[in-house]
């Protein structure tokens, strides 16, 4: 993945690196990549709701914006990755749980008491707003403190980086093929780019391989993604309402044969225009910052980013920690301005001899 890094001037004093301090613009797609590789899911709004809290487990760390209404939901099950294993910036309601972690709360929490099942914290608890019932284990004491998330911020800079793959430049744009043999629907997305590979489709045509009748009778479907082994699939997906693998008759295939789930952090679906996205199964992770998706049972194998997440109690899907580490577009040619006159100055003042300019290396 690329990473930019910024290479310190030589030979500057402490005053000269002040006079030429100046914040870098923001990095949509360098926060984008940050966040796949650490969180399995982040919503600007809430998970779950009180009438239907949702009720699945997630393998990796949990980002809310809003409320969490979780329900025998174990969360970063396996890894943490060194971050709040739930961080929820409103109120939590928590039901027969693990958080294989910290836990952060900027409203109300909720854990219920023993006699319901409770919830258990491996790690601290900061509650701001009222602790109503305790979790039946945690690192004490309880604490409070600021929001390790701003979520506003973040839903600016990656609903930016959605707009940003959406334009389909920075890599190579691969072909899509529709097919429908014997009532099998199949679409086939073929690229060749050793290094990031592009497809535009649309939701319709994810409708027609997902099928729309419950008892299969229009057949099942199946998405095929052939691109070079090590190759980075970005699958921007035009299209406000979207359905994706309903009602469930369906499969991934990588080259030709079943994918294996490790194969899947490779993967990005760019839902960048969707406002309602349903989902089942989906091999690869998903940026739709403008939905509200309803997940109906199956696993995601990477990371979820949405407006919200909900479905029907006990029929809501799992998260697996195959966080994306593909190389996304880079965008970004320099976002740091040149030494100022002032600046410049200031370094003459000081007595230094030289100055070198910031700059970026890939």
């Amino acid at each position: 993945m690329l990473r930019r890094r910024l290479t310190a001037p030589m030979l500057f004093g402490a005053l000269a690196m002040t006079a030429l301090a100046t914040p870098a613009a923001a990095d949509p797609i360098g926060i984008l990549a940050d966040v796949l590789a650490t969180y399995n899911v982040v919503t600007f709004g809430d998970l779950g709701s009180a009438a239907n809290p949702y009720s699945s487990d997630s393998q990796g760390p949990v980002a809310v914006g809003g409320n969490a209404y979780l329900q025998d939901f174990t969360v970063a099950g396996i890894t943490n990755n060194g971050v709040n294993a739930l961080t929820v910036a409103g109120n939590l309601n928590q039901l027969r749980a693990q958080d294989g972690g910290n836990v952060f709360v900027g409203g109300n929490a909720d854990f219920h008491d023993g006699t319901q099942g409770g919830a258990t914290v491996l790690g601290t608890l900061t509650v701001n707003g009222a602790l109503i019932n305790a979790p039946t284990q945690y690192q004490g004491p309880r604490l409070t403190g600021t929001d390790p998330i701003n979520f506003s911020t973040l839903q600016t800079n990656l609903t930016a980086a959605s707009a940003m793959l959406a334009t389909g430049t920075g890599g190579t744009l691969g072909t899509v093929v529709y097919q429908d043999q014997w009532n099998q629907k199949e679409l086939d997305l073929n690229g060749s780019n050793p290094t990031l590979d592009i497809f535009n489709i649309s939701a319709g045509l994810l409708d027609q391989i997902g099928g729309v009748q419950p008892d299969y009778s229009d057949g099942g479907g199946s998405f095929q993604i052939n691109i070079p082994t090590g190759a980075t699939a970005i699958i921007n997906v035009a299209g406000t309402t979207v359905n994706f693998g309903h009602p469930g008759n369906f499969g991934f295939f990588c080259n030709g044969v079943t994918c294996s789930e490790s194969g899947a952090d490779d993967i990005l679906f760019n839902f960048y225009q969707a406002t309602s996205l349903s989902i089942q199964s989906v091999f690869g992770s998903i940026l739709a910052p403008y939905a509200d998706i309803t997940y109906t049972n199956g696993q995601v194998d990477g990371t979820v980013i949405a407006n919200s997440i909900g479905g029907p109690l006990y029929r809501t899907g799992e998260f697996h920690d195959d966080f994306f580490t593909g190389d996304p577009p880079d965008f970004a040619t320099s976002n740091v301005p040149a030494p100022n006159a002032l600046a410049i100055m200031l370094i003459g003042l000081i007595g230094l001899m030289s100055f070198s300019r910031r700059r970026f290396t890939v």
